[in-house]
Formats: C-alpha cells, sequence, structure tokens
C-alpha cells in the first residue's frame, strides 16, 4: 500500500459447509437433528451452488481479490483443514472460535462453525488477544489488536 496508515478490512460471511448442506448431502458425523435446508433448496442449482469442495474455492478466491489487511469471516467451518492452511499460504496469520457446543452445524452432522479474524502477516503483527468467547444462542467473537509490522510500515 501507498500509506501505511490505510487497513483495508474485509467481514465476509462464509455460510458454513454445516449449515449450507442439502439434507441429502453426506455429512461427516452423526445428527442429532432433523436435516434441514434452511430455504437453501430454493436457491438456483442448489447442488452445484452448495457443494462444498466447489464452494470453499470460490470463497476463499472472494476472499482473496478483495487483498484485505484484516480478514474477519463468520459462519466459517473447515477452519483448521482448509481456510487456515489457505490463508497461511497466502500470507495471513488466524485465529478461530467456535461457537458454543452444540453449534448448528454440528446437529446437522457437521463441523463446528466458528468466527475468524486474519491479518497480512507482512503488514500487521498480532499485539494482544484481548478476548476469545463463545456465546449463548450460537454465539462467539474475536477481540485482538494488530500493530503495523517494521516491513509493513
Amino acid at each position: 500500500r501507498a500509506d501505511a496508515r490505510v487497513v483495508r478490512v474485509l467481514q465476509f460471511n462464509t455460510l458454513a459447509h454445516g449449515l449450507s448442506a442439502l439434507p441429502a448431502a453426506p455429512m461427516p458425523f452423526r445428527a442429532t437433528a432433523p436435516p434441514s435446508s434452511g430455504g437453501l433448496d430454493r436457491v438456483e442449482c442448489p447442488e452445484r451452488t452448495l457443494d462444498w469442495e466447489r464452494r470453499r474455492w470460490l470463497l476463499l478466491a472472494e476472499v482473496l481479490r478483495h487483498d484485505a489487511d484484516v480478514i474477519a469471516l463468520q459462519e466459517v467451518d473447515h477452519f483448521a483443514d482448509f481456510f487456515e492452511p489457505a490463508l497461511d499460504a497466502a500470507g495471513y496469520d488466524a485465529l478461530f472460535q467456535p461457537v458454543s457446543a452444540p453449534s448448528s452445524g454440528e446437529k446437522f452432522g457437521g463441523y463446528t462453525d466458528g468466527v475468524a479474524l486474519a491479518w497480512r502477516r507482512e503488514a500487521l503483527g498480532l499485539v494482544r488477544v484481548h478476548a476469545m468467547r463463545a456465546g449463548c444462542a450460537g454465539r462467539a467473537s474475536i477481540v485482538a489488536t494488530l500493530a503495523p509490522t517494521r516491513a509493513g510500515g
């Protein structure tokens, strides 16, 4: 960036796999609630649109195309097995906080979802994590202080 004092922030809802899979989709765990499409069966071509193997790459491309210094994601599952390594390869460090258990995704046989906070390591460094909380009713939050790195400004 031309001006090191400018920080670009992106907030994005990834619509977790466990919350977007159609009822007939195979899930990794046993469901404790009856399958529900949550209205997502009304989207155009839901089998193609909601297919996680395809959708995850589209999500990553959308998040990265904005060239943000800080990325805040919600309804994130597959953090450890997809988002964290992908963001790391793109030059970001990240934190994840799952929602309180059992999450909606878990109830339908999916992974626990939560929130993630990522920052471009070349520009920013983590100073302090003030709070990482899983609240009631499927809420989660991360509060952190970031500061410019010497390399980034």
